[in-house]
């Protein structure tokens, strides 16, 4: 949508001049776990208008109407990325937010279209099925210059005929694919992450990591730019000292997919990467050298049990389900720990107990004693072993 520059330090990441920091992957995360619904139709509607609003006899008859669907497309894209990161800790151009980036193209080739300065009509949109277009009023005046901009852009069939525009009919459609370009690509870079980032990332943590990084890189958009790995955007990078005079790392992004790019590569370089939750289903950031399957999240349903709590007795509960070792130290261990709260055991004699249980049903589970063996201490009742 916009370039935007990051400094990194640590674990923080500013974005332009603000002052507020995000935690290093915090913006890859908010992708990873983001409903990409809105995304995928907002990217439908944007392929339809960029086609509509090029300047071409098909469209000719409905251009005015089409031109403001258009940009009133382009304000819901704008409006929707402005309020997620990194653009929320941005400043948006008063033109792309008030004055319309087609309109103010379309006006610098105003002598290609029919005009009536004296005609106000105003034509309303026909109405959809959702709400991402919105009527806006056609028009406005220059408040400096006093000059009055088009309200009414209805192609001149006269300029397909006599071939005196066609030089400049060809620059203003690319200027026009290059507008739409830049927001088809922002709903590309979003797209991406769900769908090529995230079962990426499934497979890197859950099976073969090198067999995981060959796919990635072996992935190809033909067909879904959504799917290419690398984009070709530019990224410059410097070090210089912050405020506090500390060294820092400085970025200049001219994409969010370049920046979500480089904070999947970097997590994968010094093993801090993102993983599916096995409880809630959400990415978290799974650091280096430490494994875990669940989140420190609240868990779904739960007030103030973690994911990492309910999958950790889920676990546990499954494992003593499915294993007659551990069953046979489960049932043991609630006989005995029931004797210890009456009194039929000293609180020494149990913990005793239990750190021997412990170690027979690891070397059980290991398979350097029998499960009659194990089955044979646990269910000894000490009340009764000789002294």
């Amino acid at each position: 949508m916009i370039a935007f520059t990051v400094r990194e330090r640590e674990n923080k990441v500013w974005i332009g001049d603000n002052k507020t920091a995000f935690s290093r992957f915090e913006i890859l995360l908010h992708y990873l776990n983001m409903k990409t619904d809105k995304i995928e139709k907002m990217r439908h509607h944007m392929l339809e208008m960029h086609r509509k609003s090029r300047y071409t006899e098909e469209y000719a008859d409905n251009y005015n109407e089409n031109v403001h669907k258009a940009q009133s497309l382009i304000y819901k894209v704008i409006e929707f990325f402005a309020k997620l990161p990194p653009y929320n800790r941005l400043e948006i151009p008063h033109e792309m937010r008030s004055e319309g980036e087609l309109l103010l193209l379309l006006n610098q080739y105003k002598y290609l279209f029919e005009y009536d300065a004296d005609d106000d009509e105003y034509i309303e949109p026909d109405e959809e099925s959702d709400n991402l277009f919105v009527a806006n009023e056609m028009g406005y005046t220059d408040i400096l210059t006093g000059e009055t901009f088009l309200d009414m852009f209805i192609i001149d069939d006269c300029t397909f005929e006599d071939g005196e525009f066609d030089e400049d009919i060809a620059k203003l459609n690319r200027k026009i694919d290059e507008l739409f370009g830049k927001y088809i690509s922002l709903l590309d870079d979003v797209l991406r992450v769900k769908k090529l980032y995230a079962p990426f990332l499934d497979a890197y943590n859950s099976g073969d990591k090198q067999k995981a990084l060959q796919s990635l890189f072996a992935a190809k958009g033909q067909v879904d730019p959504a799917m290419y790995l690398n984009r070709a955007d530019k990224m410059n990078i410097i070090y210089k000292l912050d405020e506090s005079g500390e060294l820092c790392r400085t970025a200049e992004y001219t994409s969010l997919g370049a920046f979500l790019y480089m904070e999947l590569m970097e997590g994968l370089e010094d093993g801090t990467v993102p993983r599916k939750c096995a409880n809630c289903g959400r990415y978290f950031l799974q650091a280096g050298g430490y494994d875990t399957e669940y989140c420190d999240n609240i868990a779904p349903r739960e007030t103030t049990k973690t994911c990492k709590d309910v999958g950790a007795k889920n676990t546990f509960d499954q494992k003593v389900k499915t294993n007659p070792v551990w069953q046979l130290h489960q049932r043991a261990y609630k006989t005995h720990y029931a004797r210890m709260k009456k009194k039929n055991m000293t609180q020494q004699e149990f913990l005793d107990w239990s750190e021997k249980a412990a170690d027979l049903r690891d070397q059980c589970l290991a398979g350097r004693i029998t499960v009659d063996e194990f089955k044979a201490f646990v269910t000894e009742d000490l009340r009764y072993k000789k002294k």
